[in-house]
């Protein structure tokens, strides 16, 4: 009922008889997740949402997820929203795969980093006066990498390179990444919301996509840095009498 009531409040408030995307933005720990998914079935089958995604679902929840749509016969999310951005690359190791795999879209939030990608900053500051990080609120900080600084010394150097903004830059690489469909990208002025528009019509490719990619690239966790080098062991134990001799 509290999807329902919700909803409802959304179509009044837009003046409009669907939703083309409805989103669950957070994940429910007091609600069992089949509830929640017949729910939005539900609301699919009354023709009031179109689609429905969700987002900052860890990964293993949001494969439940689609098994439970799969195997019941509901409605599926067909798209994820995550925070993701040059500076907070934490869902290419299970996330970004997962959606690949089944079919998921990949529309991230904060790919500039509450602005630290904008050029704005300086590799080392955390506050710039006129900007809500003078006043010591600076959300994403705390999700930023270790090597934040060293990529957005990079992000600059391409940006003048390329005669580009570095939020044109940021956010282009970004779209660039397997399984992106599109970015939420947020603006508080008219200027920036340009700015952000220049993201769209062109390539970030060859060595400055990849010079940003190694940059801000994260260091592989277990159990992928155990497994990397399997295949290779693997192949290099097999005996090939056909092949060696």
């Amino acid at each position: 009922m509290a999807i329902l009531r919700a909803l409802e409040g959304s179509l009044k408030r837009l003046e409009t008889d669907y939703i083309d995307v409805y989103y669950i933005h957070h994940v429910d720990g007091l609600t069992p997740l089949e509830e929640t998914l017949r729910a939005l079935d539900d609301l699919v089958s009354q023709g009031k949402v179109r689609y429905i995604a969700c987002s900052n679902y860890p990964a293993w929840r949001l494969s439940e997820a689609l098994w439970t749509s799969d195997t019941r016969g509901y409605a599926r999310f067909i798209c994820y929203q995550p925070q993701y951005s040059l500076v907070v690359r934490d869902i290419e190791q299970e996330l970004v795969p997962l959606c690949l795999h089944k079919g998921v879209g990949i529309v991230p939030w904060g790919p500039l980093a509450s602005g630290f990608l904008t050029g704005k900053y300086q590799p080392g500051e955390r506050r710039v006066a006129g900007t809500r990080s003078a006043e010591g609120w600076l959300f994403h900080e705390r999700f930023f990498a270790p090597n934040a600084d060293e990529t957005l010394a990079t992000l600059l150097e391409v940006s003048r390179e390329l005669g580009r903004p570095p939020a044109q830059v940021a956010l282009r690489w970004v779209l660039e990444q397997p399984g992106v469909s599109s970015v939420i990208a947020g603006a508080r002025t008219a200027e920036q919301f340009r700015q952000s528009c220049g993201a769209s019509g062109w390539r970030l490719e060859g060595e400055p996509l990849q010079r940003l990619t190694d940059v801000s690239r994260l260091a592989p966790r277990y159990p992928e840095s155990m497994e990397a080098a399997s295949d290779a062991r693997r192949a290099a134990a097999i005996k090939m009498p056909s092949v060696d001799e």
